[in-house]
């Protein structure tokens, strides 16, 4: 996919804003998993607003196009493509919702037809009932030579003609109905869905095998949705009020992640963090506000976020101490518990976290004392730790050492990571805006928050020659022809390294 292409099925302002918000993300001058989100949910809002897609498997398309495009301008800003991820599962539960509605009015029509037939047939003479008319030429061949069979059949169509006549609820004539498909009729009143123990009508798809147990657990998979029929006239608002929504609730992840200080922190702890996490800051200042306790920073050398906490903490009339990052195993021993903020979340339950945060981890692991982070279920990414380079960035080595000054340093390699991994047996708990999880049930929230066909963000079969049919014929041209054409490569971009220490890693990724 080429890095130049344009957006298609968007106005022009639209396009404007989406180039522009990934020249920013290459640049760097948008950072932070928060903020990032918030403009990645406005930059989303826009297109499903403005844009005329025309039908829902375009839009999804669509989205998953501008999602690739910002995670390819900065690959490291994982919450973009998370976001999407999120979109994508929202609108497909949307059009699984409509779907059932319309079933549901389907099945009712046909209960309704099905009512009025069996009722038109029933007849009725002088003081006593006879049999129906239609019911002995109706009769199925198997209920005539086996008298039990014809027992069963024709039971449930006596009881439901006098249920009928004496203004019975629906429920009662769809029970014999049912019963009358079972005899093997092949007339249209056998095909009325059967009912439950508590009268409800049973969903034709939960009647349907399933091919594996998983399946069992997952109501849309039995469920095949034609996305290409569901047009934007119907749910264009519908998926404009559920991005409100999300950034509503981005908006108020701070606070409801801080809402729950007061049930982990208590009096007269001793609390060491690091970095300078937005969501700790909060988390610390709501705990401050009932309780009395001491915040131990880590200085996070080199970047040295950890004295912007301090700082920050002490304004909030918090009691705090700042060490260098060479302590942290001696003091380790006089705390009560570490809380850290994360730049993601990884599929495992691992921590793409400021660098030093591993240090802090395994230093905890050691002395038993739980890790409990606090970050928004927005981090939380289908990705696996196979590679861990990829998850990974190289400052500029000049905050480290000073190769004009230093002659040693001159002649030296110098590595200075942005980030560490915390494996997830390092973790103890979870605070997140939709409560408190453990590391192992992190595969669980996947499944919850994304779809597996959203994972990679791939593009349908054909939406390429649907969104940029020039591309796709001039490519077949080339092959076809004399001239060949050169192949659409995907322009991956690199981050660079930021120069200097004016950006503040650390809080970036974490917010």
């Amino acid at each position: 996919m080429p890095g130049t292409v344009k957006i298609p099925h968007v106005s022009a302002r639209v396009q404007v804003a989406i180039e522009t918000f990934i020249a920013q993300l290459r640049r760097r001058q948008i950072y932070g998993s928060h903020a990032v989100s918030e403009k990645m949910l406005d930059i989303l809002r826009m297109v499903v607003s403005s844009g005329k897609w025309g039908n829902v498997d375009n839009l999804m398309d669509l989205i998953k196009l501008v999602g690739k495009r910002c995670q390819e301008a900065q690959p490291m800003e994982l919450c973009t493509g998370n976001i999407v991820r999120r979109l994508l599962s929202v609108i497909r539960e949307e059009c699984h919702a409509i779907v059932m509605e319309e079933q549901r009015e389907q099945r009712e029509q046909q209960l309704a037809r099905s009512k009025s037939a069996a009722a038109s047939a029933t007849t009725t003479t002088g003081k006593g009932q006879s049999k129906p008319a239609s019911a002995a030429g109706s009769r199925p061949a198997s209920a005539k030579k086996s008298p039990a069979l014809a027992s069963l059949a024709l039971a449930p169509i006596a009881t439901s003609a006098a249920v009928t006549g004496a203004g019975a609820d629906v429920n009662a004539l769809a029970a014999g109905l049912g019963n009358l498909s079972v005899a093997g009729s092949p007339s249209s009143v056998g095909s009325v869905p059967p009912t439950s123990p508590h009268g409800s009508h049973l969903h034709h798809h939960q009647l349907a095998p399933h091919t594996s147990v998983f399946s069992l657990f997952a109501e849309t998979d039995a469920v095949r949705i034609d996305y290409g029929r569901i047009k934007s006239t119907t749910t264009k608002s519908m998926f404009v009020e559920a991005i409100n929504e999300m950034l509503d609730e981005m908006r108020n992840l701070h606070d409801s992640i801080a809402a729950q200080s007061v049930a982990h922190i208590h009096s007269n702890e001793i609390i060491l963090t690091c970095g300078d996490a937005t969501t700790t800051l909060n988390f610390f200042k709501h705990a401050a506000k009932k309780r009395q306790f001491h915040v131990i920073v880590v200085e996070s050398a080199p970047v040295y976020s950890g004295h912007q906490l301090a700082r920050k903490l002490a304004a909030a009339g918090i009691e705090t101490t700042v060490i260098p990052d060479s302590a942290v195993f001696a003091v380790m021993s006089r705390v009560n518990k570490v809380v850290l903020g994360t730049h993601a979340i990884l599929a495992n339950g691992g921590l793409v976290a400021l660098s030093g945060a591993t240090t802090l981890a395994v230093a905890a692991k050691h002395y038993a004392i739980p890790v409990v982070v606090t970050a928004g279920l927005y981090k939380l990414t289908p990705l696996h730790p196979f590679d861990l380079d990829v998850f990974n960035l190289l400052g500029a080595p000049a905050t480290v050492a000073d190769e004009a000054g230093d002659t040693l340093a001159a002649g030296a390699e110098v590595l200075n990571p942005y980030f560490d991994y915390v494996a997830p047996e390092l973790v103890a708990l979870f605070i997140t805006n939709e409560g408190v999880y453990a590391p192992s049930y992190m595969y669980r929230l996947l499944t919850e928050s994304y779809h597996p066909d959203d994972v990679s963000l791939e593009l349908s079969p054909g939406a390429w020659d649907r969104f940029f049919p020039k591309t796709a014929a001039a490519a077949t041209a080339g092959v076809a022809g004399t001239r060949k054409v050169a192949p659409v490569v995907p322009v991956v971009r690199k981050p660079a390294a930021n120069e200097g220490s004016d950006e503040d890693v650390s809080s970036e990724g974490e917010q």
